[in-house]
């Protein structure tokens, strides 16, 4: 490429001609219809289908009636996620649909985010590229979740493009601000980004030749917006939960417990990888990609920049910007596996690609051609997902909060089933939290989740058997693998009076369906009678 075509290409590109900003309008469009299919049946009913979102939703309808988070809620996330629920609830009624639209919402934010800062650094239409992987490579197996975890990168995002584009001290703080949102919805991201964010506006100063001063000044208007902010954000529910319950709920828990869960520490990569031993080639490529390639970028990059650290400043410092943020959501990832990595993976993905575009040993003619080659083959990867979608034989079912489709899976056989037997604002309860939202279902207890493990401390358990003890359930969705005897249980199961209770007042109805590899089973009351037969 010729330098005057190379100069007409940068100025496009960062201008925005009017053909860029034309397939960036179409491209988000393409994302919104593409996650709608992904997760609502044609032409509105939102499909049901486990994961954590359930259980924020869930936080937020008891926000919604009364409940106060921490005191009669158990959470250990700050209180974002539960907060946008309670305040969408609130607005447009318990209905399952919110959750579904989330997605959708979350999905054209992050794509339209992602397009803005990789612009920035990639000045041809390469630019385009890391949305593409984002949406139509990966959001299918990794992105379809409404929980914290797709909600703080979001705030990271425009933190990063605010410093990218800073015009005053006051961008800089706004930036502060958004790493303090980071916080209020998954609290150590924010506090990772906006700490090296200071480092970066403290560095960038002292090479672009303004001054230690002037750098410090930077710094601290940054750390003052995220720690203003987020004192801003919490204050209410320190006030409502206690600050000794609010304490211990966000910082002394999970700093001690969170990651007793294996899927919840840093030993998760090594769980991950007899994975990329599964026989579905583009599951191969996915976790080959999330758990491999993308952490490697990391170190190309610093290899890249380092050996190309005397390149003045001005060509650099966004690389830099963006390599150290997403080393920095990397390295915090908390059980790093494919699907966490994806939702922190826009910075390496910007990054990967802003390497690529870098790259002198492959001719401008051969990068076009990978380029579009990529975009059609993601394109047709993503179409034949949402038509597999589309075309599966879910079936209907019809809850207080909307009617569901629901998967055609063995496992969901119980949400129907519990769906007939029980009415909104009965009693219930299960050691995962699925079936509640939907079906309005009444959790007896605080606690939303039972593990074997620390996570699940002794007085949890006692608070959970008193609660059901007062108002017991005629139906539980049990774990099975919980009913262990007393002299083979691990130090670290504290679950053992609870399954005691379960077993001495309950009795298993239909068959054990597997869910996230525990055998989940639907126990009657013993005094309950079933109104049809289990599945």
């Amino acid at each position: 490429m010729s330098a005057d075509l190379r100069l007409k290409s940068i100025s496009l590109v960062r201008n925005g001609s009017t053909d860029l900003l034309r397939y960036e309008a179409l491209f988000l469009i393409a994302t919104g219809v593409y996650t709608f299919l992904l997760v609502f049946e044609f032409p509105v009913t939102p499909i049901f289908f486990s994961g954590d979102d359930l259980n924020a939703i869930y936080q937020g309808w008891r926000m919604a009636l009364g409940d106060s988070l921490y005191k009669d809620i158990f959470e250990f996330t700050l209180p974002g996620t539960p907060t946008y629920y309670w305040l969408a609830i609130s607005t447009f009624g318990t209905r399952f649909w919110i959750l579904r639209a989330t997605v959708v919402l979350i999905a054209i934010v992050s794509a339209f985010l992602c397009l803005r800062i990789s612009r920035e650094l990639i000045p041809t239409k390469l630019y385009f590229l890391p949305a593409f992987i984002y949406i139509f490579f990966g959001f299918k197996f990794y992105g379809l979740d409404g929980s914290h975890r797709m909600f703080s990168p979001i705030f990271v995002l425009i933190a990063l493009l605010l410093i990218i584009r800073q015009r005053s001290r006051w961008g800089i703080c706004f930036a502060g601000i958004m790493c303090g949102l980071s916080s209020f919805f998954t609290q150590q991201r924010g506090v990772v980004a906006v700490a090296l964010i200071a480092v970066y506006v403290l560095a960038d100063q002292l090479r672009q030749g303004n001054g230690y001063v002037a750098g410090v000044k930077n710094a601290a208007t940054v750390l003052a917006g995220f720690m203003v902010s987020l004192f801003v954000f919490c204050f209410y529910f320190v006030q409502s939960a206690g600050i000794d319950q609010f304490v211990y709920s966000v910082l002394e828990f999970p700093i001690k417990y969170y990651g007793t869960v294996p899927v919840n520490n840093y030993w998760a990569l090594y769980v991950n990888l007899p994975e990329l031993t599964v026989t579905k080639p583009h599951i191969l490529l996915l976790l080959v990609f999330f758990l491999l390639v993308l952490p490697i970028t990391v170190v190309v990059a610093a290899v890249y920049l380092i050996r190309n650290r005397r390149t003045p400043w001005e060509e650099i410092r966004h690389p830099v910007l963006i390599a150290l943020i997403g080393m920095g959501m990397l390295f915090i990832t908390l059980g790093p596996q494919a699907g966490r990595i994806f939702q922190v993976s826009i910075p390496l993905l910007i990054l990967s690609v802003w390497l690529f575009y870098k790259n002198r040993t492959i001719s401008e003619r051969h990068k076009l051609l990978l380029f579009r080659g990529s975009l059609i083959i993601l394109t047709l990867f993503a179409t034949a997902l949402a038509y597999r979608q589309q075309t599966l034989s879910f079936t209907k079912l019809s809850t207080p909060t909307g009617n569901l489709a629901i998967y055609p899976e063995e496992q969901y056989k119980r949400i129907i089933w519990v769906g007939q037997e029980l009415v909104e604002g009965d009693a219930f309860f299960e050691t995962y939290p699925s079936t509640y939202f939907p079906l309005k279902l009444r959790n007896p207890s605080k606690y939303s989740q039972i593990l074997p493990y620390e996570y699940t401390q002794p007085n949890h358990i006692d608070e959970v058997v008193d609660s059901l003890r007062s108002d017991p359930p005629k139906l539980i969705v049990w774990d099975n693998s919980l009913n262990v005897p007393s002299t083979t249980r691990r130090p670290d199961d504290h679950t053992g009076p609870l399954a005691d209770f379960v077993k001495s007042g309950y009795s298993p109805v239909g068959s054990e369906f597997d869910v996230f590899g525990s055998p989940l089973q639907v126990w009657k009351r013993n005094d309950y009678h079933p109104l049809t037969q289990a599945p």
